[in-house]
């Protein structure tokens, strides 16, 4: 099965669902993006009977972030503010934070495969997943805050759980970006693999919970992705 999108690919294949970020080179993502995301989670990865889903980058980047410009105009025209206060959010907004939650919520594992570039609203959708393999020279972060924004899909709160309130808050606020193995060494990633390979380890891990597994789920995950590097990188 496969269906494709203006921004995504969803696919299903050898029992494993597939989004794919396909704005390549840098996979920018643009409104449409954000609008396409909701409808992929909430109608297809949400009901599917894969034994897991991958998230991953067409090319060289997972991806690059929003496209500023054009999300700042798209957020002005959409938002309603009386007195200074904000009371209408834009349906976009509000389905894309309410998808990436109940992504985060499945019971099967949901894992991004990372390269290049992962910051932003890429960033926070790599957050998302259960488990993020990254690879060597990758870059991530979340540096809205350089453009006068803050991240907005839930990103603040799951860096938060998976780096520390500390860490996440000075990353935020400073809007750095940081490399792999410093990632990996505050939590934000939670396997490091050569370039070019991080989809292949996702498939296997997947595999291995498959035949491992009685009772995954977001909680015992790292019982299985202990028993994963045991079995490939020792």
């Amino acid at each position: 099965m496969r269906h494709k999108f203006e921004t995504i690919i969803y696919e299903e294949s050898e029992g494993i669902a597939y989004i794919c970020i396909n704005m390549p080179p840098a996979n920018k993502m643009q409104s449409q993006f954000l609008i396409e995301i909701s409808k992929v989670i909430e109608e297809y990865a949400l009901t599917t009977s894969a034994s897991g889903i991958i998230i991953y980058g067409s090319g060289r980047h997972f991806s690059s972030g929003a496209d500023v410009g054009e999300l700042l105009d798209f957020i002005s025209s959409h938002t309603t503010v009386e007195d200074e206060v904000v009371t209408h959010y834009p349906k976009w907004y509000v389905d894309c934070k309410e998808s990436f939650k109940k992504l985060f919520h499945m019971e099967i594992p949901v894992v991004s495969a990372i390269g290049g570039f992962c910051i932003g609203s890429g960033f926070e959708l790599a957050l998302s997943s259960h488990i993020r393999i990254c690879e060597s020279g990758a870059r991530l972060g979340l540096p809205e805050s350089t453009f006068g924004l803050l991240p907005g899909v839930n990103g603040t709160l799951r860096l938060s759980e998976e780096a520390g309130f500390f860490h996440a808050y000075e990353m935020i606020v400073k809007g750095s970006l940081i490399d792999s193995q410093e990632a990996d060494k505050l939590g934000m990633v939670d396997l490091l693999v050569p370039r070019k390979s991080s989809l292949d380890y996702a498939r296997k891990l997947i595999a291995f919970i498959k035949e491992h597994r009685c009772d995954y789920n977001f909680a015992n995950r790292f019982r299985f992705l202990d028993g994963f590097k045991e079995y490939y990188f020792t």
